[in-house]
Parts: C-alpha cells; sequence; structure tokens
C-alpha cells in the first residue's frame, strides 16, 4: 500500500499511543513496546509537547518498572519528570522524583544481592512491583 502525506515523526503518536496504553494494553504489551516509547518520549520532549510527555510517561512507567525494563524505566522517569517541571506540574514532579528514588534503590539493592548480599534487591523490586 501506498503512503499518502508525509512521513509522520515520532512525537506526533504521542496522544494516541496514550489512549492505548490506557484503553487497550496490558501491562506485557506496554513492556514489550518499550524501544517505541522511549522514542515517541524522547521526540514529543524535544517538540516541546510536555503534556503529553508528563501524560504517556507517567501512564507506562508502572508497566516498566514492573517489567524490570530499567532503561525504559529510567527514560520515562526522567522525560516525565522534566515535563511535569515545565509544566509547572508539581504533584507530577514529585511523582517522577520518587519513582527514580525507588528504582535507584532497587537496583542498589540487587547489584548488592549480585555481590553477595542474598535477595534482597529481588524481594524489593519484587515489592515495588506487587498491585
Amino acid at each position: 500500500a501506498e503512503r499518502i502525506g508525509p512521513p509522520r515523526r515520532p512525537a506526533e503518536f504521542a496522544v494516541p499511543l496514550l489512549a492505548w496504553v490506557r484503553t487497550r494494553a496490558t501491562r506485557q504489551q506496554t513492556a514489550a513496546e518499550a524501544v517505541t516509547i522511549g522514542r515517541v518520549l524522547d521526540s514529543a520532549s524535544w517538540a516541546g509537547n510536555h503534556a503529553a510527555v508528563r501524560d504517556l510517561a507517567r501512564a507506562v512507567a508502572p508497566a516498566l518498572a514492573r517489567s524490570l525494563r530499567w532503561g525504559a524505566w529510567r527514560q520515562a522517569l526522567e522525560l516525565g519528570e522534566r515535563a511535569a517541571l515545565e509544566l509547572g506540574a508539581h504533584h507530577d514532579a514529585a511523582y517522577f522524583a520518587h519513582e527514580r528514588d525507588v528504582r535507584r534503590r532497587a537496583l542498589a539493592a540487587g547489584f548488592g544481592a549480585l555481590a553477595g548480599g542474598g535477595g534482597g534487591g529481588y524481594a524489593l523490586a519484587a515489592q515495588h512491583s506487587a498491585p
């Protein structure tokens, strides 16, 4: 099939992607699209679409955390926090800052477990992932 119109930039998918995440996507589907979500968040951030970045990052962060997609989760939290601050949405910025701290503690505990500290990292990650 031939495409009609100019090529779309990833930022243009932020709102439809948010609708998909909120209405139809499972956590597993959201985690499976982590690379796409990251590209859309990054592109929308560069385009100055702060509301879409904040909303999409907030919607995908729990699924990325529960799937242990550490890099994608970090990207969503950082871009979401930056967007929230640009919007003056301090409640949202506090959420992202808190989640970044949770991620940092989970990673630190996980590295401690790998170094012989026991299974605390897995337990912390599992505890955070509980509904």
